[in-house]
């Protein structure tokens, strides 16, 4: 499965996000992959939360130029 997060970069709420990602994931078997666009924020603590699940991690960081 893929999900797919974005949120605030003032976001630190790092326990719900984990809690959302193994919930969204409880009955689907693996792989996963989370997919992110390596903003602060909700972006990062997800994407550290799906390491600590053992997810596949993709970023996706803004390309401003």
């Amino acid at each position: 499965m893929r999900i797919l997060v974005t949120g605030s970069r003032s976001f630190t709420d790092y326990a719900t996000i984990r809690a959302a990602l193994a919930e969204a994931v409880a009955d689907q078997p693996g792989p996963h992959t989370l997919v992110h666009g390596e903003a602060r924020g909700a972006d990062r603590l997800a994407a550290i939360a799906a390491k600590k699940l053992g997810w596949i991690v993709e970023a996706h960081p803004a390309d401003w130029a």
